[in-house]
């Protein structure tokens, strides 16, 4: 039987065809039928096929196959409404895929998508895998947004449970790696569980970098944001600054990070308090008889933090030439003086030099010294030297000075052609 050949134009032609008429389509070549609806193609030969077509098989064969040699696409699905899909995949058993993309070479790509202004590839699953790559040693999901000035995430994951929005695995390399020019390589945000949980067993389980943002980004409201954990190498390993901000104590500049408690809490402890001053004040020289004096020194060699009052006038009060402690803690001072008895008939005798802690209303001695050896210089004239060097817990707010009591007779003055007289503190450790 040689079916009747005609074009696509008059086969479409024919007036109320019968059922079953059977045409050669020479445009197509292509043998066609009619099924009493539309004209189908006979075979795989080409044309259409008819819609919808379902069938059904058991083979461990694959049942549909077609090869592209060309750079278009083997197959393309397209949806033009709202909610379509334009390739869905399901699987119903236990260990099967519902997309599964493999490819052998280096450089080609298992499973495509991409999208205008949508989303490109989208995975669901109501108690397994959503999506799940696999690579034997190359990347096994590559995301990358081209376009500069794009705020949005290269991948968003999200979830609505307890469980983990990213996990990612690797024997001997990377489980993550996050890259960003400008902006945030890696973040991982939480409410109450861990941001970005990074493991490896033996390289690193975590590693972030960037050129000029921030490489890795982690806020948790109620939970840890990151946490690092090793049992023989680095949990934390950092090449560049590191900022430190937030928690209970802001920091400051020259602040010491320390542990609080022995659960390794840590705050910032501001250290950076000292002072130093020396010489002496030619407005006040003069000690009188049995009296209790603190002393004013006339060079301010250094005050880190301004905690010392430094006092050279003439006529001081309570609060100057002191110093005032910005926290509590143990601290460390020193101080030296050295008194003349004028003549050789008034000798500096029972002298005391005093370091003097002013708590509220009480008035407490942290530490004292005896004015010897007396002794008689070149001028006829007795002299008396005392120092200290004492180590005093305060607490903030303490005012610590340096006293001098003698009972020597009458006036005797402070020595300045021997031992320079001098007084300095500075902040060991802060409470």
């Amino acid at each position: 039987m040689l079916a009747p050949r005609m074009t696509t134009v008059q086969r479409s032609a024919i007036s109320s065809p019968a059922k079953g008429l059977l045409v050669y389509d020479t445009d197509l070549n292509s043998l066609y039928h009619y099924n009493g609806s539309v004209w189908a193609a006979v075979g795989a030969g080409g044309g259409g096929l008819s819609l919808p077509f379902n069938a059904s098989q058991h083979s461990a064969m694959n049942l549909f196959e077609i090869t592209n040699s060309g750079m278009g696409d083997a197959i393309r699905g397209i949806t033009t409404n709202e909610f379509g899909r334009a390739v869905t995949g399901i699987a119903n058993s236990e260990y099967g895929y519902g997309l599964y993309g493999y490819t052998n070479q280096t450089n080609a790509i298992a499973v495509y998508g991409e999208a205008g202004n949508g989303t490109a590839v989208k995975g669901y699953s109501v108690s397994g895998l959503g999506l799940d790559a696999r690579s034997t040693n190359n990347t096994a999901i590559k995301a990358s947004i081209i376009l500069g000035a794009n705020q949005n995430p290269v991948i968003l994951a999200t979830h609505a449970g307890g469980g983990i929005g990213v996990d990612a695995s690797s024997n001997s390399g990377t489980a993550i790696k996050g890259l960003s020019e400008s902006g945030i390589g890696v973040r991982g945000e939480s409410s109450n569980g861990t941001g970005v949980l990074g493991y490896s067993n033996n390289f690193t389980g975590m590693s972030a970098g960037t050129l000029g943002g921030t490489a890795m980004l982690a806020s948790a409201v109620g939970g840890t944001a990151i946490k690092g954990s090793s049992s023989s190498g680095y949990a934390l390993d950092v090449s560049g600054k590191v900022k430190i901000a937030g928690g209970n104590t802001n920091p400051a500049t020259g602040a010491v990070l320390t542990s609080m408690d022995a659960s390794g809490n840590a705050v910032w402890k501001s250290n950076r308090v000292a002072f130093s001053v020396s010489g002496y004040n030619s407005n006040l020289l003069n000690v009188n008889h049995n009296t209790h004096t603190t002393v004013h020194l006339f060079n301010e060699e250094f005050d880190v933090g301004n905690n010392y009052t430094l006092y050279t006038g003439n006529s001081p009060s309570f609060g100057h030439s002191v110093f005032v402690a910005p926290v509590g803690g143990i601290y460390h001072f020193d101080g030296a003086l050295a008194l003349d008895g004028g003549d050789a008939d008034r000798d500096v005798k029972f002298g005391y030099l005093r370091l003097i802690v002013q708590r509220g209303a009480n008035k407490i001695t942290m530490a004292e010294a005896e004015f010897s050896p007396f002794i008689r210089n070149t001028y006829s004239q007795e002299l008396g030297h005392a120092s200290f060097s004492k180590s005093v817990k305060l607490i903030a707010g303490d005012i610590v000075s340096m006293e001098v009591h003698h009972l020597s007779e009458g006036v005797v003055k402070i020595w300045v052609y021997g031992a320079s007289p001098h007084f300095s503190g500075f902040l060991v450790v802060a409470d």
